[in-house]
């Protein structure tokens, strides 16, 4: 389907960079498609004999696997934990990692620098302290002890 927002009669297509090891699952679940014509979908419900999967089932999933790890469902709201928090995730990750944000942006289909910066949370993963440490450390300059002459 059309992204959400997308202008009428312009598909809005890119490309995403998939790990080896999710290229794998994706390859193994292909396999126990049901549709496997060109265009179908990967991601496919064997209860609706082949259809997608419906919209809530990444979210439905990661709340459970959040609650079996022990994160209440209160929880889960109250530090807003959904699927959709994957992508402020994956732009502080990216932007972690020193990707540019001009990839960034790409790759999660930001198309406005300061969308893009709403879903960056690096003050809130950036240890301040040892930043503050650092910084000191650069400037500081250490007095050698005088050594006297006799």
């Amino acid at each position: 389907k059309l992204p959400k927002y997308s202008e009428p009669m312009v598909r809005s297509v890119r490309k995403v960079p998939v790990p080896a090891a999710i290229q794998e699952l994706l390859e193994a679940v292909k396999k126990s498609a049901i549709n496997t014509t060109p265009g179908s979908f990967i991601l496919e419900s064997p209860a609706l004999q082949g259809k997608p999967v419906c919209t809530n089932f990444f979210g439905e999933a990661i709340a459970k696997e959040l609650t079996a790890i022990g994160i209440s469902e209160a929880d889960q709201k109250e530090r807003f934990l959904t699927f959709h928090s994957m992508r402020h995730t994956f732009v502080t990750l990216a932007q972690l990692a020193g990707i540019p944000d001009v990839e960034i942006r790409a790759l999660s289909g930001h198309k406005d620098a300061a969308v893009m910066q709403k879903y960056s949370h690096i003050p809130q993963v950036i240890d301040f302290e040892e930043a503050r440490r650092k910084i000191e450390a650069s400037v500081h300059v250490e007095k050698k002890p005088k050594v006297a002459n006799f």
